[in-house]
């Protein structure tokens, strides 16, 4: 097909051979070559503006003509992609190309509205499943949405778009009902806060009141917030949800974390948390768990590292501990924090212990046995490691 702009004094036209168009036309809309001569002739009429915009305007008319494109779409098309939203990490938004995020935008106005179906300007169907989760994952003040696992349709129509149809899984009363108990959470969890407290503490506030708040327990409603805030029970994709919601809430920045954990036998949920200059986990499904006792040993051995880590596992074993969810409820959990001067990093063993340096139920006791013990690679004393995280408190 031939397309080139004519100027006639001031006012250009856009010429489109009629041979050309029709076959194009009648091949993908089985329009007749009358309709298409017709058609035609509406567009060579067609005034446009003088100004520089004027070749991309004859091009956009001429691609929708061609295309068959819905206006909706060519008008999601012109739309300016937003790089961020105020109160929300979009940890995932950030992964996805250029198009993603254009189709993430359109999932996430589409689902805010409630609507029943809505146009997206992408039809490629993993591309789709990318951009939905990523949404889910960002987003989990959008709890009426299925998130379970890939529930949604797409309807196509033979082009780079289509009509995409969410699942809800709440009526607009229960929704509403939901969100007034998001809201009366949020104020509770707000009141606990002192006003001069850090992030590490608010951190631990909203930490503690999702586990006090919450049963572990599968339902309907486990896999979003709405567990959480409205039925007061959920498994690990609602309290790690739930977090993230009163988190962002409180300027924190959150990550959604799920995937496989090492030692596990089963999928799991849990958080990423940035407090200062430093990211950490947080998982309050499995700190919804019995209190447990922290000691150090200080000891001389015969035995290379993965030697008495083998060691370490054969005890554990005999003591009963099953290992069935990671950072999960134990008999017994026995690690190696420090061997000598030792830096060691493989698959099974890291020494110094990765977590050690962040985690002040580990500084504590060593602080009695081996206070000016250095970290052989942050270089300082495990009581000044230990001082560090009290001063966040």
């Amino acid at each position: 097909m031939k397309i080139r702009a004519v100027s006639h004094g001031r006012l250009p036209f856009l010429t489109i051979a009629a041979s050309d168009i029709g076959h194009d036309i009648m091949k993908k809309r089985n329009f007749c070559p009358m309709a298409a001569a017709v058609l035609t002739a509406a567009v060579i009429l067609q005034p446009f503006s003088t100004s520089a915009g004027a070749l991309g305007q004859i091009r956009s008319i001429a691609k929708s003509i061609i295309s068959g494109e819905p206006k909706e779409v060519e008008e999601l098309r012109q739309m300016e992609v937003a790089q961020s939203e105020e109160g929300h990490q979009e940890y995932y938004f950030k992964q996805l190309t250029e198009e993603e995020q254009r189709v993430y935008r359109e999932l996430l106005k589409g689902i805010r509205a409630r609507e029943k179906e809505f146009y997206l300007t992408i039809s490629d169907d993993d591309s789709i499943d990318r951009s939905y989760h990523a949404v889910l994952k960002d987003h989990p003040e959008i709890f009426w949405v299925h998130n379970r696992e890939k529930i949604y349709k797409t309807t196509y129509s033979d082009s780079d778009y289509c009509v995409f149809t969410p699942g809800y899984t709440y009526t607009d009363s229960e929704i509403d009902e939901i969100q007034t108990a998001m809201e009366q959470s949020f104020q509770e969890v707000r009141a606990l806060i002192p006003e001069d407290a850090g992030d590490y503490e608010k951190v631990r506030i909203v930490y503690t009141y999702v586990i006090d708040h919450t049963q572990y327990q599968t339902g309907e409603d486990d896999q979003s917030i709405a567990g959480v805030f409205w039925k007061k029970s959920a498994v690990c994709a609602g309290y790690a949800g739930a977090v993230q919601y009163l988190l962002e809430r409180l300027d924190i920045p959150c990550i959604y974390v799920d995937g496989s954990t090492k030692g596990s036998t089963e999928g799991h949920a849990w958080d990423i948390v940035k407090i200062g200059q430093e990211y950490y986990y947080v998982d309050a499904t499995n700190g919804d768990q019995p209190d447990f006792l922290n000691a150090c040993l200080k000891m001389r051995t015969l035995l290379y590292p993965e030697e008495l880590l083998k060691e370490l596992n054969r005890i554990e074993k005999e003591a009963g501990r099953e290992r069935i969810i990671h950072w999960g409820p134990r008999t017994l959990d026995l690690d190696i924090l420090l061997y000598d001067d030792i830096v060691l990093e493989e698959d099974d063993l890291c020494i110094p212990h990765v977590e050690m340096h962040k985690r002040s139920f580990v500084l504590e006791p060593l602080a009695e046995i081996a206070p000016y013990k250095r970290h052989p690679v942050y270089g300082k004393t495990v009581r000044e490691m230990l001082e560090e995280i009290q001063a966040q408190l």
